[in-house]
């Protein structure tokens, strides 16, 4: 038996591990309407002591079962693009909102965009841990600017599910905080605001080889993979196949078989296409490099393709078969042993 994980992999120990994106823009709302995308701004931090707004280059949003979670990433600004932060923060809490509502201190959520149809009594609310900072890079280098939870009386909290970043009515998170430090060498201080989509499905495959083999070398193996993609939901699902009959149910185009596998000097692959669509057939590394082109072309509609695929020039390892139209992918390990 032998396991292998490939793909974008959620953090260790992670109960949700989620792509943070600049929101976007949603044109209905009290206070948001012609909203111009963000995902961090910044009150009167410049020396002229207007706003700045940012946008997301990267980051990622992860929480844990024991209620914590981090905030990491790197956005631009929207006026001078060799300038920029770099996130880094930390949050306890992870409370629901029977838990928030009922603190010793008063508590609420925000919904200046009217958004909210009963959604904040599934969202999450979070409390912005001392130490999180903003480090300044390109032109910004040498700043630093260290943040504290807003408002100080945690009526607010730091809020995550459907319309929480207080921006559009997307799956995401935000919330205020105050900040002071050094910003191009002048001492600054004021308030800021966070405000993210979140994308929490996992884009991973697990794939898992048995084979068996008797006293005169004769082996078989099958492989199963689980595919996690996205359902448009925000949450993750898994999809077990082996080898076996196309299903067509699954997307545009699938491997339906892949064998010998392990190949020796060839193996055949058969690859069945729902839909009309200009099909890719490719043999991969481990690393990612190509190897073979076996196809390219057009299938038509409910046809089923058999190809082989030399293997006698490749060394023994692991490999991967992808086929792919414009819209899905699927994928199946190759062993080659020599």
């Amino acid at each position: 038996f032998t396991e292998e994980l490939i793909g974008d992999l959620p953090a260790e120990g992670s109960s949700a591990d989620c792509a943070a994106t600049t929101p976007a823009p949603f044109e209905n709302g009290l206070d948001c309407t012609n909203f111009s995308p963000w995902s961090l701004v910044l009150f009167g931090v410049t020396p002229a002591g207007t706003d700045s707004r940012y946008t997301t280059i990267s980051a990622n949003w992860v929480e844990y079962p024991d209620g914590s979670a981090t905030l990491t990433g790197v956005v631009v600004s929207q006026d001078n693009p060799n300038a920029g932060w770099e996130i880094n923060a930390e949050f306890t809490g992870g409370l629901s909102w029977d838990e928030w509502s009922t603190q010793a201190f008063p508590t609420s959520f925000k919904d200046d965009c009217n958004f909210d149809n009963g959604e904040h009594l599934d969202w999450t609310y979070y409390l912005m841990s001392a130490g999180a900072t903003l480090n300044g890079w390109g032109d910004f280098d040498g700043s630093v600017l260290t943040l504290a939870h807003a408002p100080s009386n945690f009526f607010y909290g730091y809020q995550v599910g459907n319309g929480a970043n207080n921006v559009n009515a997307n799956y995401g998170g935000g919330g205020w905080f105050t900040y002071q430090g050094v910003f191009n060498g002048v001492e600054v201080n004021g308030a800021g605001d966070f405000a993210f989509d979140y994308d929490c499905c996992p884009r991973y495959e697990i794939i898992r080889t048995w084979c068996a083999a008797d006293c005169v070398s004769n082996e078989e193996c099958f492989t199963q993979t689980i595919s996690f993609e996205a359902l448009g939901t925000g949450m993750p699902s898994a999809d077990v196949e082996g080898i076996g009959n196309a299903d067509p149910s699954k997307g545009d185009v699938q491997i339906v078989s892949l064998a010998p596998n392990p190949s020796v000097n060839s193996t055949r692959v058969s690859v069945y296409a729902k839909n009309r669509s200009v099909v890719r057939l490719e043999v991969f590394d481990v690393n990612g490099r190509t190897i073979d082109v076996v196809f390219e072309g057009e299938m038509v509609a409910d046809q089923t393709m058999v190809a082989s695929i030399p293997t006698q020039h490749l060394q023994s390892g692991v490999y991967l078969v992808r086929v792919s139209t414009e819209w899905y992918s699927d994928y199946r390990r190759l062993i080659v042993s020599k």
